[in-house]
């Protein structure tokens, strides 16, 4: 995920779990991994299965 999506979803709200830090969020590496799988979506193996 770029870096430029995880400051939008923290300013926003909705992205994973932080602990502030005065330069920057951190982002423990079981936290991100939570909230990944809880929003995977299924299985495909082309594009146009996903539709």
């Amino acid at each position: 995920m770029a870096p430029a999506t995880l400051a939008k979803l923290a300013s926003l709200g909705g992205g994973p779990p932080f602990y502030r830090n005065a330069r920057a969020p951190l982002y423990p590496v079981d936290l991100l991994d939570e909230w990944a799988l809880a929003r995977r979506g299924n299985v495909v193996r082309s594009t146009s299965e996903a539709a």
